[in-house]
């Protein structure tokens, strides 16, 4: 449809796509800009030099100054952005030594950021899908950061939260030297920090006597420590006696658990302690001869006192005699809710103790030797 009446042309600006203004003739070429003209409701595309813009916004002609699509930006070295930023489809940031952002960026679909030195955020960084962050430095964040679905960081050096940090579906870590978190972490589905119970619940148990060295396994909390004494020796009887020698008595037992992180330190690795060894029995003797007693069976580690069964006591030694020459058990011991079983009596004239921690019988009438008492035990249950 024409103009009516007949619509005026202008002699300066061309409806349409103008070209790039001829600088041939110039010895320096002045930077080119794509301006929108706005001129009787009519709209006018052209390329003109920093003077004629300057000269076409003083005459209000200039509607816009616009990039369309795609704005690349390539070692920046400073970009300072007073108000707002926003991207609808992509924004893509290389080789750059200084981005602040005075108030807030928000991206809708992604951002990428590579080989970035310093990054401050004034305020708050929103991402609505996916943050990637590869080969960062250092990361501070005065405010808070917000992950709607996934938070994936590696081959970080520190982090300081001064904050918060509040992940909404899963945030992993992998390679971090040091994570500083000075008010709280909170996750809103969980958090599982523990080892695996691989080859859990684990026993063990030393009955020879001696030293011992227990290494429990890494993935435990808790160890259950049970001892018990080693069992007394057996008198002999006396010479021209009909009754026979006093029984050596049987051990002690002790138990106690051990939680890693409290009892002890996380770096400790092993308990150690010895299993007692049985009381020596009485032999001859006009009147008889004593047993001596068994001794205690220990467990102890760094930063635990440990635990100690005391070894039986041995047979007395009596002219007299006695009828009941029978060695003495420490019956079995629940701790727990787990069994632990100690020897059963001992009632052969003479006879060594029942391991572990019976004690030795008697000596059979008209001066019989006694029996030596039986070992300790140390017994142990890791668990978590």
């Amino acid at each position: 449809m024409p103009w009516f009446p007949e619509r005026q042309t202008s002699p300066l600006l061309r409806i349409g796509w103008g070209g790039a203004p001829d600088h041939s003739g110039s010895q320096i070429t002045e930077p080119s800009w794509w301006a929108v003209l706005g001129i009787d409701l009519a709209l006018t595309v052209r390329c003109v030099t920093e003077l004629e813009l300057q000269a076409l916004q003083s005459l209000n002609l200039v509607r816009a100054v616009t990039v369309s699509r795609d704005l690349a930006l390539q070692k920046v070295a400073a970009m300072t952005m007073a108000r707002q930023l926003t991207v609808t489809r992509g924004l893509e940031l290389q080789g750059i030594y200084l981005l602040d952002m005075a108030l807030a960026a928000q991206i809708d679909r992604a951002m990428v950021l590579g080989r970035v030195v310093g990054l401050g955020l004034a305020q708050t960084i929103n991402v609505n899908r996916l943050l990637t962050l590869d080969m960062v430095k250092p990361i501070d964040l005065p405010r808070a950061i917000t992950v709607g679905r996934d938070l994936t960081s590696t081959l970080l050096a520190p982090i300081n939260l001064p904050q918060t940090v509040i992940a909404n579906r899963s945030a992993s870590f992998d390679y971090i030297r040091t994570l500083a978190l000075a008010q709280s972490l909170t996750l809103n589905r969980s958090l599982s920090l523990a080892f695996p119970a691989t080859g859990l619940p684990a026993t063990e148990s030393y009955a020879t006597a001696g030293a011992y060295a227990y290494t429990f396994p890494r993935n435990c909390d808790f160890i259950d420590a049970v001892v018990l004494g080693a069992g007394g020796g057996g008198a002999s009887s006396g010479t021209f006696y009909t009754l026979k020698g006093y029984p050596g008595e049987a051990g002690s037992w002790a138990a106690g658990t051990i939680q890693r992180g409290t009892t002890i330190a996380w770096a400790v690795a092993q308990i150690t302690g010895t299993v007692g060894t049985g009381g020596p029995r009485g032999s001859g003797g006009f009147t008889g001869t004593a047993g001596q007693a068994g001794t205690a069976t220990t467990a102890a580690a760094t930063g635990w006192a440990g635990l100690s069964g005391a070894g039986g006591a041995g047979g007395i030694a009596n002219a007299t005699g006695t009828s009941d020459n029978v060695g003495r058990s420490p019956g079995n011991y629940n701790y727990n809710g787990q069994p632990y079983y100690g020897g059963g009596t001992q009632s052969t004239n003479g006879a060594a103790g029942n391991p572990p921690g019976g004690g030795g019988a008697g000596g059979a009438s008209f001066g019989g030797a006694g029996g030596v008492g039986a070992p300790g035990l140390a017994a142990f249950r890791a668990y978590q």
